[in-house]
């Protein structure tokens, strides 16, 4: 007897809810444990997780293999002290690797297990290894959480698409009923958990702000999937459904679910290596596309949480995570880009560089990665952002200083970043080196920001020697304040 053939066109509204119902049910009760016990939702801190392991990502130099497979075999090697390389083969005969770990002078007493897990961790063999690498970081209810998810995503793209597809490239019909699964999932009311409980408990407690917000969405996504032309919906519903799927995950991305979004890339990696689906290449784009960046269309307050400042991108960063994931899973074809390029563009983010942490420096982490990519098109919107965070920084902290000597040395400080700001812009010492571009737009926006933000400083500085001047204080102080106003002024000039 010949298998019944699952078509697009014979998976029914009801059977779409029943496929994404148990996903939806999960991310709630998870939002739900986030709201009662923020502290199991918590991600443990990588920096003291693998502290003895002193391989900061501006210190690591990674050999790139010549295949396209990221899984490719090679010797791990131990990088240690700045100028010599000793190399130290087999260390972990279980996981053999290209990563390089680059040591401070003084070489520490690792134990192989350390570099052991942390070699799981940045570059796991499996999907299922990727989420085992997590669950030392997590509470164990997130951890089996993440492993329900885990499954019930598999499930939900081997329903959809039981059979390979015969595409050989994706099909831009495809991308948009992915597109439109965003759209899906913004409008309608399951998504948003708090909404959602309220107005099926008690409605009354709707805030004013929600309550204009909920007129607007659908009771479900019934609409959607049976918008007319009803013969072009229906033989694209099971693209349409899974764009509603990535999107509903990334809506949850800060609050809930940011560390398994590479376990969900893994395992479609996987499969696709497998049966060379080319549309599980395509969900993999977008899922990653969309993770990158980041959902900015989530209202955090309509679905009960609140993600306040984000710190785990730069605990990636810093450990090496994105680039081992990237070049692992050929993320860079997919996304047309390299990994230089990707952090840029995750740069653009308004919010990305003031959630950076205090180990992540500009001048050796940032600047090097924007001079080796002079034409990348972002680059002027990363260095605003970037000219936007000296500037609110100096506010912040000049604003909590209270004595003479950390303003001193706060002004002396923001002084030193200016001017490495302008030697990567337009380079004082070697033209050559300058990455100004006079055909990319938001060059008079920097000019502009940095003589007023020298003015002021230069204003702020003369306010606060004047009123020195007239207090008990050594005159050294003065005149070390003095000089720092003669910097500003010349910086101003330039």
């Amino acid at each position: 007897m010949a298998k019944k053939s699952t078509s697009i066109s014979s998976i029914s509204i009801s059977r779409c809810k029943r496929i994404v119902r148990p996903l939806i049910s999960k991310i709630h009760a998870l939002t739900d444990m986030k709201s009662k016990y923020p502290t199991k939702l918590q991600f443990t801190s990588l920096e003291a997780a693998f502290s003895k392991v002193p391989l900061g990502h501006k210190a690591c130099q990674r050999s790139r293999p010549s295949s396209r497979n990221g899984f490719a075999s090679q010797k791990s090697s131990i990088l240690i002290n700045k100028r010599k390389a000793i190399i130290v083969d087999d260390l972990m005969d279980e996981y053999d690797d290209d990563l390089s770990f680059c040591m401070s002078d003084e070489v520490p007493e690792e134990k192989p297990e350390l570099l052991n897990e942390y070699v799981k961790f940045i570059r796991p063999e499996t999907s299922n290894e990727r989420l085992e690498s997590l669950e030392p970081f997590v509470s164990i209810e997130l951890y089996q959480s993440y492993g329900e998810i885990l499954q019930i995503f598999r499930n939900i793209v081997l329903t959809l698409f039981p059979t390979p597809s015969r595409e050989s490239v994706t099909k831009l019909s495809t991308l948009c009923s992915f597109q439109i699964g965003k759209s899906i999932a913004l409008s309608t009311k399951s998504t948003y958990y708090m909404i959602n409980r309220v107005s099926l408990f008690n409605p009354l407690e709707i805030s004013v702000e929600a309550q204009i917000f909920n007129q607007d969405l659908n009771d479900d996504i019934d609409e959607w999937l049976e918008m007319p032309p009803s013969v072009v919906s229906l033989h694209y519903r099971s693209d349409l459904l899974m764009g509603y799927v990535i999107h509903l995950i990334i809506f949850n991305l800060r609050n809930l679910l940011y560390p398994l979004i590479p376990v969900l890339l893994h395992w479609l990696e996987e499969e696709f290596r497998v049966s060379g689906d080319q549309k599980l290449r395509s969900i993999m784009r977008t899922l990653f596309i969309e993770y990158w960046r980041e959902g900015s269309d989530n209202k955090d307050q309509l679905n009960g949480t609140e993600s306040g400042k984000f710190q785990l991108y730069w605990d990636f960063f810093k450990i090496g995570y994105w680039e081992s994931l990237i070049e692992s899973l050929d993320l860079q074809t997919l996304s047309g880009q390299s990994y230089d390029g990707l952090i840029l563009e995750s740069l653009t983010n308004n919010d990305r560089l003031s959630e950076m942490t205090s180990d992540i420096s500009l001048e050796k982490d940032i600047y090097p990665i924007i001079k080796r990519n002079p034409q990348n098109s972002c680059i002027n919107v990363v260095l605003i952002n970037i000219m936007t965070q000296i500037i609110v920084d100096f506010k912040r902290r000049f604003h909590s200083s209270k004595t003479t000597e950390a303003v001193l040395g706060l002004f002396q400080e923001t002084y030193q970043g200016m001017v490495e700001f302008l030697g990567l812009w337009i380079s004082f010492r070697d033209s050559r080196e300058m990455i100004f571009n006079s055909l990319y737009p938001g060059n008079e926006e920097i000019f502009e920001g940095i003589i007023k933000f020298v003015q002021y400083l230069t204003y702020k500085n003369g306010l606060i020697i004047k009123h020195l001047q007239g207090t008990v204080i050594t005159k050294d102080r003065i005149q070390e304040l003095q000089r720092t106003l003669h910097q500003y002024k010349l910086l101003e000039v330039i």
